[in-house]
């Protein structure tokens, strides 16, 4: 949209605003409304107005450059604004209630709810971005400090070659263990193995001795046998051996 367009709006504007500062001065050299519907019909229309007004304003003072026109604009809009939040605080001690309901007026004024409906102006924020910026981190730092904000942790990323090198970390360490368990178990077997002789009477005969060593030497192949297998099953665990 053009400069000209947003000035044809400026002039429309000041003619609703024109128009509603005159019924509001004559509304409050009234005397006061003691019926509660009438004083809220007045008020309400007032309310939509100013309303409609505001956010005219605040349209046009966003997309103007030059710096007279919005300093009048600024004003005019920081004045209705003032005013709409006064009328507001009137309807709420109207009606008793913090919400109002103003659908005769909206369609005496022929608009939608959503026209309706108060536009924040940008300039708020825009001009009070350093302020804004800095209340908050003051805000996190406190909360951080107290331990009361939880912050989402960001996985670390890691290249490929990276990633392979730990995978392979892993795989070596899981591999030291299993060797580690299977060396402990042999050598708890042959522990096990391992008779210690018994001390034979001149009396014993030849056929206990034969006993003895024939248990003896079968239980050493049976340990060499048992120990040939679990050497051939961690061969084929870790790839050694196919």
């Amino acid at each position: 949209m053009s400069n000209a367009t947003y000035d044809e709006l400026w002039r429309e504007t000041q003619a609703l605003l024109a128009e509603t500062v005159q019924a509001d001065t004559v509304l409050q050299g009234a005397k006061p409304q003691k019926d509660r519907k009438k004083a809220h019909d007045v008020v309400s229309s007032l309310y939509v107005r100013y309303i409609l007004i505001c956010n005219k304003l605040e349209q046009c003072y966003d997309q103007m450059i030059q710096p007279q026109k919005r300093l009048l604009l600024k004003r005019s809009l920081n004045a209705s604004l003032g005013r709409m939040l006064e009328l507001k605080h009137d309807l709420v001690n109207i009606d008793l209630s913090e919400h109002s309901y103003c659908d005769d007026v909206l369609l005496e004024c022929g608009v939608t709810p959503q026209e309706a409906e108060i536009q924040i102006p940008r300039y708020y924020r825009r001009e009070r971005a350093e302020e804004i910026a800095e209340r908050r981190k003051f805000i996190e730092d406190t909360l951080r400090n107290l331990g009361a904000l939880h912050e989402a942790v960001v996985p670390k990323k890691i290249t490929e070659s990276q990633a392979i090198r730990l995978i392979q970390a892993h795989e070596r360490a899981r591999q030291g263990r299993l060797r580690y368990q299977f060396m402990k178990e042999i050598r708890k077997m042959k522990e096990r193995s391992t008779t210690k002789p018994e001390i034979v009477d001149e009396d014993d005969t030849g056929e206990k001795l034969a006993a003895l060593k024939i248990q003896k030497v079968w239980k050493g192949y049976i340990t060499r046998c048992h120990v040939r297998k679990r050497r051939l099953e961690e061969m084929l665990l870790i790839g050694t051996k196919k």
